[in-house]
């Protein structure tokens, strides 16, 4: 489900989702009036993650991480498993994701919790606010379910979320929000892990250098490294792209994309 509009002095969130779901209905969701389109679904536990472009990498946040979103919230944790219940007040807690690295795409959403109670869930959602004033996009959601009791378990999954959601950190925030339904510890919270993929920057239109046409092979990545300050070619206007790379051009091309810097 994607967020298509959000009136920010309402606090109303339009959810949208894929063909053929069911009839759109208006609920409550993490302190929102929202208009979905189907309800959340219990998915398949997550894989362990990969790293690189063509495989899925992951931020994890510690359930005890959240900051409750009201004063009058109150929280203990479970000294077992060191996941987070409710004791009181609002059910909201709030975990703010600065280090999501720019660029990639949002792939998966997954909740690691506990719940036995019929009448209670524990409920997670990835949210999106445009900077600084803008509107605030729901990017997915994932729930233990309000009558399900499946007990402690891994909810959601890498692969949940719509296609072609990328991060922006110069334009947007990113946070979760958790709701806790009910209190005790037959509902908790865990942790939360937010899945992405790295990915080389789109091709520009025009070429950078004039041996590396827009047709060339390696064009995008070549253009990628000249976009990020790692090579500025091997002379005016040109890359040579056939040409051998020295020990010392190796060095300078790992500092400059590592951003390698050691005191003195």
């Amino acid at each position: 489900m994607k967020l298509v509009a959000l009136c920010a002095t309402a606090a109303t969130l339009v959810l949208v989702g894929m063909p053929g779901q069911s009839k759109a209905e208006e609920i409550e969701i993490a302190g929102f009036r929202a208009v979905v389109t189907a309800p959340t679904r219990l998915e398949e536990p997550r894989r362990e993650p990969l790293w690189g472009t063509a495989t899925t990498s992951v931020r994890t946040i510690k359930g005890l991480g959240f900051q409750e979103s009201s004063s009058v919230t109150t929280f203990t944790y479970d000294a077992g498993t060191t996941q987070r219940y409710l004791t009181g007040g609002d059910p909201w807690f709030d975990a703010a994701l600065p280090d999501l690295p720019a660029g990639a795409e949002l792939v998966g959403l997954e909740l690691e919790g506990c719940d036995t109670n019929a009448a209670g869930h524990v409920l997670i959602v990835l949210f999106r606010h445009a900077s600084p004033t803008g509107g605030i996009a729901m990017v997915g959601s994932v729930t233990t379910g309000d009558a399900a009791t499946p007990g402690c378990a891994f909810f959601g999954g890498d692969a949940n979320l719509p296609a072609g959601e990328f991060v922006d950190n110069r334009n947007n925030t990113y946070w979760v929000r958790a709701e806790i339904s009910a209190t005790g510890s037959t509902t908790s919270l865990g942790a939360v892990r937010v899945y992405y993929r790295l990915r080389v920057s789109p091709a520009p239109a025009v070429a950078t250098f004039s041996d590396v046409p827009t047709s060339h092979l390696y064009f995008r990545a070549i253009e990628a490294l000249a976009a990020s300050g790692i090579t500025g070619g091997c002379g005016v206007g040109i890359f040579c792209p056939n040409g051998t790379v020295t020990r010392g051009e190796m060095a300078a091309f790992l500092a400059r994309a590592l951003g390698l810097h050691f005191p003195n």
